[in-house]
């Protein structure tokens, strides 16, 4: 039962634009809806969506495991108010589970790296405690600028904006002693000209307990009225990098669903080089016909295509065979034995005998790439290798 499911699964993967899913939908566009095998997942937070961490397969939509769903594609299954189809909102998280962070505008910051810190620069005017507030819930925090070479990066990545950004340097607690959010002191400073004032220049009467950083005066600073309505600037002292699901296990990540993350989240690569994250047998060896005779020579890493080499000489339209059925050609497998070895299987064919008087043994590469999921190559079609999914060739 198992490699006829496996067998069955691995064909409609081969053939089908799209995995069939329970929706009502015919996906693999095989004239059959919701059929299996078909994929579910835990759904450990009780959104109704399963999660891609924990992807399994069921005979058909009938068949769903206790604590699962065939809605599948959650992409924190910790969390009930993250899952596909959720509204995207300003936290610095993916929501909605489409790989993107804060997408369609929900808010108006913009990411950027430098001097080992990610920054967000967020445009919306709000108070200084509203802004320590939406710093936090990025999991940010108000940003410091600790040095020349922070100060300089600002002035230039900020000057794009004609604004006043809030950052964390305030003399809330004693008037005149400035410290960041964190209570350290500011030993290095940027102050515009005559500040701060602390309103003392007829601007105002309030005091100017917090400090904006003014990207129109190369990003030096200024004290203002903590209840004024600026942009603001978070930081992380992390530089953020992108994490691909490995749903399969193989090493490979899935490249439509990335995340960015100073931390290494569970089940996740830092590569998208998976073209079927629901396969660890794909991406496999394959064989390209590179001199168009018509028999596969070329090994490649790809999602379908011939398994077996057919051609000992692809450089060479003229030779063909390793099929056993022209003289002087033969199949071997990976060490160059006749019989197959225990798996993982590996192909080789030579081209020995004295009508064609030349050698070339072709090898499996392990040609690793950025490919998106169920990208073809040009590729001769043909039968997946023996030993797929426990049939051991037999």
């Amino acid at each position: 039962m198992v490699r006829g499911l496996c067998g069955l699964w691995l064909s409609a993967l081969a053939a089908a634009a799209e995995p069939e899913r329970c929706n009502g939908i015919d996906d693999d566009g095989d004239g059959t809806i919701d059929e299996g095998p078909v994929a579910w997942g835990l759904d450990a937070d009780g959104d109704g969506v399963g999660s891609i961490a924990a992807l399994s397969l069921t005979p058909s939509c009938l068949n769903t495991p206790t604590g699962g769903t065939h809605l599948v594609g959650d992409c924190d299954d910790g969390n009930g108010l993250i899952h596909p189809g959720a509204i995207e909102v300003c936290n610095g998280v993916d929501d909605d589970c489409d790989g993107t962070v804060d997408e369609g505008g929900v808010c108006l910051c913009e990411r950027f790296v430098g001097v080992g810190s990610t920054w967000l620069a967020c445009t919306t005017g709000i108070e200084w405690s509203e802004a320590l507030d939406a710093c936090h819930e990025h999991g940010y925090h108000l940003a410091s600028i600790p040095d020349t070479e922070t100060a300089e990066l600002l002035s230039r990545v900020l000057s794009a904006w004609d604004q006043d950004f809030w950052v964390g340097l305030n003399d809330r607690q004693d008037e005149g002693i400035f410290e960041w959010e964190d209570g350290t002191s500011s030993d290095f400073e940027d102050w515009s000209d005559d500040e701060p004032s602390n309103g003392l220049l007829g601007y105002g009467i309030l005091e100017e307990d917090c400090v904006e950083l003014d990207a129109g005066d190369g990003g030096r600073w200024n004290d203002q009225p903590c209840g004024a309505e600026d942009a603001y600037l978070c930081e992380i002292e992390c530089v953020a990098r992108a994490w691909f699901p490995d749903l399969d296990g193989d090493g490979l990540g899935d490249g439509n669903a990335g995340i960015l993350a100073c931390e290494h989240p569970a089940a996740t690569v830092p590569n998208a080089a998976d073209c079927d994250d629901g396969d660890a047998s794909l991406p496999g060896v394959f064989y390209i016909d590179a001199d168009g005779d018509g028999a596969p020579g070329t090994p490649v890493v790809a999602c379908a295509g011939d398994a077996v080499p057919t051609d000992c000489d692809d450089a060479d339209a003229t030779l063909q065979g390793c099929d056993g059925a022209l003289s002087g050609s033969e199949l071997t497998w990976g060490d160059g034995a006749l019989e197959p070895p225990e798996p993982p299987y590996g192909f080789g064919c030579s081209c020995s005998g004295p009508e064609t008087g030349r050698s070339a043994a072709l090898l499996a590469l392990l040609l690793l790439g950025l490919r998106r999921p169920r990208q073809r190559s040009p590729v001769v079609r043909g039968a997946k290798a023996p030993g797929v999914c426990g049939d051991q060739g037999r």
